[in-house]
């Protein structure tokens, strides 16, 4: 994991700007997937423990193949620099990396502070 990586406590990461990393997957590896899937599954479960992943899972609807990551960060660079060890990544199985800044108004992200802005 990158410095500044999964291994920071959970503090650091509450008052950070929320992103989606979307995750295309490559269809011609689609057999590798559940080789792989105990350390992805690890690698988000450690993401998600020190307060940096809000909620992830698949996205296979309307012809997607992927999945869809909800994170704590600075800047879309540093959620890339964040996912850069998850094994879909490094084994090739991660097509295209989307990462956007999401700005929530509403809902169980937005802290009262920011709600009423």
């Amino acid at each position: 994991m990158p410095a500044g990586g999964a291994n920071n406590c959970n503090n650091r990461f509450m008052d950070k700007r929320i992103y989606l990393a979307i995750y295309h997957y490559d269809q011609a590896l689609q057999f590798t997937k559940d080789e792989m899937r105990p350390t992805h599954r690890d690698f988000t479960r450690q993401l998600h423990d020190n307060g940096i992943l809000l909620a992830t899972g698949s996205t296979q609807s309307f012809g997607y193949f992927g999945s869809l990551t909800i994170m704590r960060a600075d800047s879309a660079e540093q959620v890339r620099e964040l996912l850069a060890d998850d094994p879909y990544i490094t084994s090739g199985f991660v097509k295209e990396l989307k990462v956007l800044e999401w700005r929530p108004v509403v809902g169980e992200v937005v802290s009262e502070s920011k709600s009423t802005n």
